[in-house]
């Protein structure tokens, strides 16, 4: 009888430390289950999401030499497949385009500028525009950058919303099948959302990064939310 006792007791103490174990490795290992999980998942889907909807920005600062009297000017800048914007020290759009070559400029008497090049503007027209020498400006400075694409978020929008292409970003963002994912683009006067049904009873975690954008010819800011339930 003792012996039968101790194994009963055995069982017992064997079914005790299962149970633990198993309840251990799914709060441990479940997708969202736990601060580091929760904060992994979040910050993978984040990264993904920016890879995703990245392009580069590139710049450069001009200033004119006191000689330079025309106001369409051409400057010796070689650019190819992209688009250009241009800016004057306090952020007003001047006109400016892309020839084989040069970049024109209608500079509007400023003497100083800013040129951006970037797959999202357009390419504009400045006729009649007069070419430059090195002698006449200098690029005070210029910079190379990842920004984030309104119309590339725009398509991961798009491939969000079917059965299909979500289940293809949750591979290609190594999710795990149980985890789900929304996330929304929101700048200072608008909201582009991407989100599916959360299932009552769920709890959602959420994080958010403030982002430079580039949108049809022009440049703002706003914050990337990620969702994950």
């Amino acid at each position: 009888m003792k012996k039968r006792g101790m194994q009963h007791v055995e069982f017992i103490v064997a079914f005790v430390l299962f149970a633990g174990f198993l309840i251990f490795a799914l709060y441990f290992f479940s997708p969202i289950r736990g601060d580091r999980v929760v904060d992994s998942t979040l910050f993978y889907t984040m990264d993904e999401i920016a890879k995703n909807v990245s392009t580069m920005l590139e710049t450069f600062s001009v200033s004119l030499d006191q000689s330079v009297v025309d106001e369409k000017i051409a400057i010796p800048l070689v650019r190819e497949n992209v688009g250009i914007m241009a800016e004057d020290s306090v952020g007003n759009e001047l006109e400016a385009q892309i020839t084989p070559g040069f970049v024109n400029i209608n500079r509007r008497n400023q003497r100083f500028f800013v040129i951006m090049f970037s797959e999202e503007f357009d390419n504009g027209e400045v006729g009649g525009a007069i070419r430059l020498n090195e002698k006449n400006y200098s690029i005070s400075s210029s910079d190379k950058r990842d920004v984030l694409s309104e119309k590339e978020f725009n398509e991961l929008v798009v491939k969000y919303g079917t059965d299909e292409g979500y289940q293809k970003l949750k591979e290609d963002f190594h999710l795990s099948k149980r985890a789900n994912f929304g996330f929304s683009l929101i700048f200072s006067d608008e909201k582009i959302d991407a989100q599916r049904t959360v299932p009552e009873g769920l709890e959602i975690f959420s994080d958010s990064k403030r982002y430079e954008v580039v949108r049809k010819n022009s440049i703002e800011f706003a914050d990337l939310e990620v969702r994950v339930w």
